[in-house]
C-alpha cells in the first residue's frame, strides 16, 4: 500500500507529494521546496520514516513545481524525470518566474536524468507509474498513474473544481480538451492528487467540474 505524504511549498502554494510503499524507497513529486524551512521538513520526513528518494517525477516544466531541483540533486544525488517536451522550459524556468514577478530567484536547474513520453513507466520499489501525456497547461504535462491502488498525480491539468491555466504561451486549450477526455477515461474511484489545493477523485470531477461537462 502507498503511503502519500503532501508538503505545500513556495508562495504559489505547490504541492510537493513523497510517496513511498512497503519497500521503504520513495519518489518525490515536483519538489517546489525553496525555502530551508520547506527543505529541512521534507528531510525530516525522509528520515524519521527510514525511506530512500530513487526517483523525482516533474508533472511539468513551471518553475513553482520544480524550483526544489537542486536540492533534491544535492541532497540525494537525483536528477529530474521530466517530458520532452518541457525541457526547455524547465531549464530556463527563471524567465517565467521573472514574468510572475519573481524576478530574483535566479534558480540553478540540474540537468535531466531521464525524460519520459506517454505510455512509459516510472518505478520505485515495487510500485509502477504510467505516464499520461496531458498537454494544455503546458506542451510537456503530464500525468502519474497507478492503476493497481487507483491514485494519480496531476499536476497542473486538473484539480479539484478546476484546471491548470492555458493562458502561458505553451498553454492550449484545445490540447487542454484533449487531455480531460483522456483523464475522464480513468475510473471514477481514482484519487486524485494535483499540483496545487485539495485532492479529489476523479468520479467527484467528472460529477461536478465545469470543465468536464
Amino acid at each position: 500500500m502507498l503511503r502519500i505524504k503532501q508538503i505545500e511549498c513556495n508562495a504559489l502554494a505547490e504541492n510537493c507529494y513523497i510517496v513511498s510503499d512497503d519497500t521503504k524507497e520513495c519518489m518525490i513529486v515536483d519538489c517546489g521546496a525553496i525555502s530551508p524551512f520547506e527543505q529541512e521538513f521534507i528531510s525530516k520526513y525522509i528520515k524519521e520514516n527510514g525511506l530512500k528518494v530513487v526517483l523525482h517525477a516533474l508533472t511539468h516544466g513551471h518553475f513553482d513545481h520544480c524550483m526544489g531541483s537542486q536540492w533534491v540533486n544535492d541532497t540525494y544525488g537525483i536528477r529530474p524525470t521530466i517530458n520532452d517536451s518541457d525541457v526547455e522550459l524547465y531549464l530556463n524556468c527563471n524567465q517565467l518566474a521573472a514574468a510572475m514577478g519573481y524576478p530574483n530567484l535566479a534558480l540553478q536547474m540540474p540537468p535531466i536524468g531521464r525524460c519520459v513520453n506517454n505510455g512509459d513507466t516510472v518505478t520505485f520499489g515495487n510500485t509502477v507509474f504510467r505516464v499520461i501525456h496531458t498537454p494544455g497547461h503546458s506542451h510537456g504535462c503530464v500525468v502519474y498513474y497507478n492503476e493497481d491502488e487507483g491514485i494519480a498525480f496531476t499536476g497542473d491539468t486538473l484539480f479539484r473544481g478546476s484546471i491548470g491555466t492555458t493562458s502561458f504561451p505553451e498553454g492550449s486549450m484545445f490540447q487542454m480538451t484533449q487531455s480531460l477526455r483522456i483523464l475522464t477515461q480513468l475510473p471514477e474511484e481514482t484519487k486524485l492528487y494535483p499540483g496545487h489545493g485539495l485532492a479529489t477523485t476523479m468520479g467527484y470531477e467528472g460529477a461536478t467540474n465545469p470543465f468536464l461537462e
